[in-house]
């Protein structure tokens, strides 16, 4: 059975969330086990990676690339990490701020405007790079998927491959040229209630970063998202 190590950025209540939401979803397919980036990252060793066949980078509601956490001592270990983990050909995914941080890795910019954000669920259009991959070759050439991020990349590098873009923004899915390395924008990891529940979360602790005033409308505009979800699964299955 492959070892999947989710390495999680957050410091809050969610934090837990995601962690349920990884086993509801993978439990039975993988073995699951998780590192916390922003408290644990002088775990993020080369000897964590010896008995693990597949890494997940994950979302975050508190930390942002635009701002403070491109300056936090953890960034610097994540990127160590990284590294590492390129140069053991073990496959990488990203979600949500995991695809930011991995893009910016790799070279990409980032930006937080009002008119890139997006809160709810809209259409994939996918690539034809990204239908002829495994990960994605399921899906339709347009299908729904669900989003919750106010900063977005861009000016991403030549090495990266877009695999779809939404009426809001160029490239929400890609995998880096010639590596085991893919990433999503939008959230691959939770069904339409998983998320009704970490925006529910949010609210609880104060955070408004992803309230837009009209929650309302956002929680009836998400949609089931099982082919978005299949991804994460088709990921975790890599014969490595």
């Amino acid at each position: 059975m492959n070892k999947v190590l989710v390495v999680q950025f957050r410091a809050d209540k969610s934090l837990e969330h995601e962690r349920l939401c990884f086993h509801e979803h993978l439990d039975g397919l993988v073995e699951v086990t998780f590192v916390n980036a922003i408290s644990e990252n002088d775990r993020l060793t080369k000897e964590l990676l010896d008995d693990i066949t597949h890494i997940i980078y994950g979302g975050s509601g508190e930390c942002y690339m635009g701002r403070e956490s491109k300056d936090s001592d953890w960034l610097h270990h994540v990127y160590d990490f990284t590294d590492e983990v390129l140069e053991r050909k073990i496959p990488l995914f990203g979600i949500c701020f995991g695809f930011q941080l991995i893009a910016m890795h790799a070279g990409a910019k980032i930006m937080a405007k009002p008119e890139f954000e997006e809160l709810g669920a809209f259409e994939m259009k996918q690539t034809d790079e990204a239908r002829s991959d495994s990960l994605f070759s399921h899906l339709t050439e347009s299908y729904p998927a669900n989003f919750a991020h106010v900063e977005t990349v861009v000016d991403f590098p030549e090495s990266i491959i877009n695999y779809g873009d939404s009426s809001m923004v160029e490239c929400e899915a890609y995998r880096i040229k010639d590596e085991n390395v893919w990433a999503v924008m939008y959230h691959s990891e939770l069904n339409r209630q998983q998320m009704i529940d970490r925006w529910n979360l949010y609210s609880d602790q104060g955070n408004d970063q992803y309230d837009n005033g009209n929650l309302d409308d956002v929680f009836a505009n998400l949609e089931e998202t099982e082919g978005a979800l299949q991804v994460l699964k088709k990921f975790v299955q890599l014969k490595v």
